[in-house]
């Protein structure tokens, strides 16, 4: 909606806000003139009382100059209808299955989400012609806002991705309403398809410590580089330019994105050219799943270019309910599609590839997990396995502070109208990029000298007064008393908020099943600073980046401190230990970076899920291929090991379904 709004306001600002009604005096004159001169807005516009909105600037012309704005505006509107146009994604298989009377059985691989590995996983499997492949997504295809790179929030909360909280603790989040948002993919490309881009793999050192064979750092970078198509460091040992997925550097970074930069520098930090190479600590302008300025998801990088391939189903808006389990061997799934319940087999193998929420639901629901966490929602075990457990994500804290108080214009809505019309036309302009975030930092704050950061930092930047700030910030879950103080500050002036992200906590949560349905979202408990270890290195990371507000450059960006304020914690003096872990109770979330719920790891080891080879323990025919498997989280963003996780899995089936 907020684009289709903005595409408004463009078209009313070129017109000047001198459209009008025509009354009847005016009929005879605007009846001489040839009907090419009007667009036909459709929905965009209200029409008057006479059927269509007329401008007197239309009388003042001979024809050439109307010519010339009507193509402009057809131009406009041709290319924000080609950011997500119907050919570009996989016909919906739909349609079809829904006459369908009996089980879908003519399948050899079942692909439950469509989301980061999912999409991979499709295609890659495709490949092979003699394998017939069904991608069940519960969602549809990307809408315009996904596609381009500011408005990827404008997807959290809506129907193209599911909304789940993690629980409020005496410990943790008591600032917000219902507790820690989750924005996650209900989409083709999944999260891939909402997330904000960054492309963050993490160190060697994750993979390595994982300790598993054939999954070292060695061993996994080959998967990395398959999927990527780098367009800036193409040569690096690192890297490959030639892959499906498209990596290229933001259009456009925030003014306080050089501030930063140069305070750190003050500070001893380094500006790093790329976090992938062989210096992980310092700071970077990260690069981002991007085309050409537009998201290039793993929907847009794997489904759009095989989209014909006829070994290939994409089945659309449906939801699977459990797994078909015969003799400990999955041998299908149920699902439904528009309210009926149907059924898909598989020849060989049905891959959960739903998310670190979604997959270990749909594993208890089908009677994979512990008795006692089966028994509430009357579910009968099939395979005793610790699903759900180890949860780990990226806590967060913030920092706010306004800067450029002076001199800061106020975000007026010609603003939005010339970048919209900037990005449409040119491809160019503020939403190009994702205002400051792509600037982020990596520190560790118990040895200097270490090589290996355990802070990350992640900046957000808001324009004064921006008109859908309080959109935003409500999509981060605040309470009311937290989102008031936000909103007063930003009318002052432009704020930025300062992430800290702690890297590797020690506490561990679970995901436990709200019922036996699977329309509602699990419980969710993240069991934030558990570990009070985790507590201490939070309140460093503050300490830590409050050091750039003495520095010069800081300085020439006019930055005060935003405090949003809690009676508890105003019981202490402010900046003092005692006040930061109070206030770290508030302010406290999570940076949608869930991994661990179905855990690999040896056969052996009583508290993994699936083997290194991603199948479940126990179970035949069935695997988990996706971000909970991760047996710990990476110094990085997700969704980069989430692709490489998808690439090495269809690497390993094949190898065990060799051709004839």
């Amino acid at each position: 909606m907020l684009l289709k709004f903005t595409f408004v306001l463009i078209v009313l600002k070129i017109l000047q806000n001198k459209a009008e009604v025509v009354d009847d005096d005016e009929n005879d004159a605007l009846e001489k003139i040839d009907e090419s001169s009007f667009i036909d807005f459709g929905p965009l516009l209200s029409k008057s009382s006479a059927g269509r909105i007329q401008h007197e600037c239309i009388l003042r012309s001979t024809g050439s100059v109307n010519n010339i704005v009507n193509g402009m505006y057809q131009n406009l509107i041709s290319n924000e209808c080609a950011l997500s146009s119907p050919s570009i994604w996989p016909a919906d298989f739909g349609p079809a299955v829904f006459k369908q009377t009996q089980p879908l059985d003519n399948f050899d691989f079942i692909i439950v989400g469509a989301g980061s590995a999912g999409s991979i996983l499709a295609n890659r499997l495709s490949e092979r012609s003699d394998w017939n492949v069904l991608l069940i997504e519960a969602g549809g295809d990307p809408p315009m806002e996904s596609q381009i790179p500011y408005f990827f929030s404008t997807t959290w909360n809506t129907s193209v991705s599911y909304s789940y909280f993690g629980m409020k603790t005496s410990k943790a989040s008591k600032g917000y309403k219902h507790g820690p948002y989750y924005p996650t993919g209900k989409i083709l490309g999944g999260t891939s398809s909402v997330n904000a881009m960054l492309y963050v793999r993490g160190t060697p050192e994750d993979f390595n410590q994982w300790n598993l064979t054939g999954w070292t750092f060695d061993d996994v970078l080959p998967y990395f580089k398959k999927s990527e198509g780098n367009k800036v460091f193409s040569t690096s040992k690192y890297h490959n330019s030639n892959g499906p997925l498209s990596i290229e550097n933001y259009g456009y970074t925030d003014a306080i994105g050089s501030g930063i930069f140069d305070g750190i520098k003050e500070l001893g930090y380094k500006k790093l050219d790329d976090y992938h190479q062989d210096e992980h600590i310092g700071f970077i302008n990260a690069q981002g799943t991007l085309i050409n300025s537009e998201r290039c998801g793993t929907a847009r990088a794997f489904l759009s270019s095989i989209r014909d391939r006829p070994n290939l189903k994409v089945l659309k808006y449906a939801r699977v309910t459990r797994l078909i389990i015969n003799n400990s061997r999955v041998v299908g799934v149920k699902f439904l599609i528009k309210g009926r319940s149907m059924q898909a087999l598989a020849r060989k193998e049905v891959i959960l590839s739903a998310g670190s929420f979604e997959s270990p639901k749909i594993l208890m629901i089908s009677g994979i997990g512990r008795k006692e966490d089966l028994a509430p929602s009357k579910i009968q075990q099939v395979a005793d396995l610790p699903v759900g457990y180890n949860l780990q994500d990226h806590l967060i804290t913030f920092q706010y502070f306004n800067y450029l108080k002076s001199s800061a214009p106020t975000d007026k809505i010609s603003k939005y109208h010339n970048s919209m019309s900037s990005y449409l036309s040119q491809r160019s302009g503020i939403y190009t990029g994702i205002g400051c975030s792509n600037v982020l930092g990596f520190i560790n704050t118990n040895d200097k000298k270490s090589k290996i950061p355990n802070i990350e930092y992640i900046h957000m930047c808001f324009p004064k007064q921006m008109i859908d700030f309080k959109d935003f910030i409500q999509n981060l879950g605040y309470n009311d008393h937290v989102m008031s103080q936000l909103i007063k500050a930003n009318e002052i002036a432009p704020l930025f908020f300062a992430l800290s992200v702690l890297l590797m906590p020690k506490s561990r949560g679970t995901i436990k099943l709200r019922s036996r349905s699977i329309y509602d979202n699990p419980i969710i408990n993240l069991n934030f600073f558990d570990d009070d270890d985790d507590l201490a290195t939070m309140v460093k990371s503050i300490r830590e980046y409050r050091k750039l507000l003495n520095t010069t450059s800081f300085k020439k960006y006019e930055i005060t401190e935003t405090r949003v304020r809690f009676p508890e914690c105003d019981a202490f003096p402010f900046d003092s230990d005692n006040y930061w872990r109070c206030y770290l109770k508030y302010i406290s979330s999570a940076i949608y970076h869930p991994v661990g719920t179905c855990k690999m790891g040896k056969e052996s080891d009583p508290t993994t899920v699936v083997t290194p080879n991603l199948k479940v323990k126990g179970i035949s025919g069935l695997r988990v291929i996706d971000a909970s498997i991760m047996p710990t989280n990476i110094r990085g963003h997700t969704n980069a090991p989430t692709m490489m996780i998808a690439e090495k899995g269809a690497d390993i089936i094949k190898s065990e379904y060799p051709k004839n």
